[in-house]
């Protein structure tokens, strides 16, 4: 029986983007929080050979405030990809 995680996982060509300002203090609960934040978030784009992690360094959580232009990278990006490998 096929469940919505393995479809997903095989049919996922997203991107997926990722804060990746580091907390001042590398040693802190926030940095350590964020590392497994960025792991967690490398295993879901990893679920399939389609999907992409992309870390934005000059980003914390706002990533569509504080660089926008990454988005529309990453938007333009996927178009090209599907367009490439429908």
């Amino acid at each position: 029986m096929e469940t919505n995680r393995s479809r997903i996982s095989r049919s996922f060509r997203g991107r997926v983007l990722t804060q990746g300002k580091a907390p001042e203090n590398t040693d802190s609960l926030d940095a350590r929080v964020q590392r497994g934040w960025i792991d967690l978030q490398r295993g879901f784009a990893q679920r399939s050979s389609l999907g992409r992690q992309i870390v934005i360094t000059a980003s914390g959580h706002g990533i569509p405030l504080e660089a926008p232009s990454a988005v529309i990278g990453a938007v333009h990006e996927l178009v090209a990809d599907i367009r490439t490998h429908p």
